[in-house]
């Protein structure tokens, strides 16, 4: 059986990438991307798997599950004044929380007209911009089950209130977060009618169970005539 870090050495061995040039692009320490290859940390969180396949020009569905043969990403052809916006694999659950699995997405990438983005979704750096597909209803009526949410991947932090994508031991979630001046990180949904319970986190004691991999900006929804 294939494991992770066979596809990952496979995939730096392709592109001639180093283990210290991967961590220098993922902003991790070479021990981080020595202890994945060497079998001793079993994978790299959704978000950092997301970005080592564009570096090393795999898919990160391949990247993160397998497949037969190395598969490698075509060079994008994106037309002049437009930014493509790359789906960010795996999908986040709007409920209990997704695991780490990759269902199909409704649209692979995007190709927005620049100046949008940056009117639009409020990001000075389209390049930061990824879509997820959400999943599920606890954050309705405000993001809906199979809306295109647009998420500022290089925000790694809950500074202020608001919707982000987390990891939580293993679960991709898409919900409210604040974090209180207590060191209490507090996640909510917005549908309370059916998801009533809030979750607490002490951070000084689970902040290596939980990554922010991102800040949602807007969202797309699909409104039937």
């Amino acid at each position: 059986m294939v494991e992770y870090k066979d596809r990952l050495e496979t995939a730096m061995k392709a592109s001639g990438t180093s283990h210290q040039k991967l961590a220098d692009a993922l902003g991790v320490s070479y021990q981080a991307v020595k202890k994945v290859t060497d079998g001793k940390s079993k994978a790299f969180d959704a978000f950092n798997n997301a970005r080592a396949a564009r570096i090393l020009g795999v898919t990160s569905d391949w990247l993160a599950l397998g497949g037969t043969d190395i598969v490698q990403v075509e060079s994008p052809v994106v037309p002049s004044g437009y930014v493509r916006l790359e789906h960010l694999s795996p999908t986040p659950s709007m409920g209990k929380g997704r695991e780490m699995d990759s269902p199909v997405q409704l649209v692979q990438h995007l190709d927005v007209f620049e100046q949008w983005v940056r009117e639009k979704v409020g990001s000075t750096n389209p390049s930061r911009i990824k879509i997820l597909t959400g999943r599920g209803n606890s954050m309705s009526p405000t993001i809906n089950d199979g809306d295109l949410v647009f998420v500022d991947v290089e925000c790694r932090s809950i500074e202020a209130a608001g919707i982000y994508v987390l990891d939580v031991a293993g679960r991709l979630i898409l919900k409210k977060a604040m974090i209180l001046s207590s060191g209490t990180l507090i996640i909510r949904s917005d549908n309370i009618d059916e998801y009533p319970d809030e979750e607490r986190y002490d951070l000084r004691h689970i902040a290596d169970a939980i990554t922010v991999c991102g800040k949602v900006m807007a969202w797309w929804s699909l409104r039937k005539g």
